[in-house]
């Protein structure tokens, strides 16, 4: 009997997830602000950035594709993320976490581990490469959102004989759109 019981409730659980749940497409540009990169033997660590963007200014489109789960003011999703250099544009299998306090969402990415490019080098390939990615949006109407943040590339292989971790900050606007 009360194995029958924990049975009904685990499916009710997780029907009772899938009627609040809902998907999510993000398309939007970021603007990099800065470049840098965190360089660091086993000995110490030093911070060095790269000034390339003084004299240029650029878009990388973005998008999101993603299946989340509201619970309260707190989403938690997973899906793919892209990043498009126009010639040339790459995704990976991304989990986020968003927090709404009133007009202002906070998200934080964590992706990586496989990566699938597509332009004029097409390959699917794996890394130990994880690209966390903490940004802060002012929500404009129903859909439009403002804001900025940061993101870093670090390599899990490097840790126990130094590393290069590069990261950007950045701008950004996009449009979120739910269904």
């Amino acid at each position: 009997m009360r194995k029958k019981t924990l049975i009904v409730v685990a499916l009710s659980v997780l029907i009772a997830g899938h009627a609040f749940s809902e998907w999510r497409i993000d398309v939007g540009a970021d603007v990099p602000w800065g470049i840098g990169a965190v360089v660091s033997d086993l000995g110490g660590s030093s911070q060095t950035n790269v000034n390339v963007l003084q004299n240029f200014v650029f878009l990388v489109p973005e998008g999101n594709f993603l299946y989340q789960f509201p619970i309260g003011p707190i989403k938690l999703g997973a899906g793919v993320r892209a990043f498009s250099l126009v010639l040339e544009s790459v995704a990976w299998p991304n989990a986020f976490a968003e927090v709404n306090l009133g007009p202002v969402a906070i998200d934080l990415n964590l992706g990586g581990g496989i990566f699938f490019l597509f332009g004029l080098y097409n390959n699917i390939a794996t890394s130990s490469l994880v690209i966390p990615d903490l940004s802060a949006y002012f929500k404009l109407g129903k859909s439009f959102r403002i804001g900025g943040g940061g993101i870093m590339f670090y390599d899990m292989d490097s840790s126990t004989r130094g590393s290069i971790v590069p990261y950007s900050i950045y701008l950004a606007a996009k449009f979120s759109f739910t269904f």
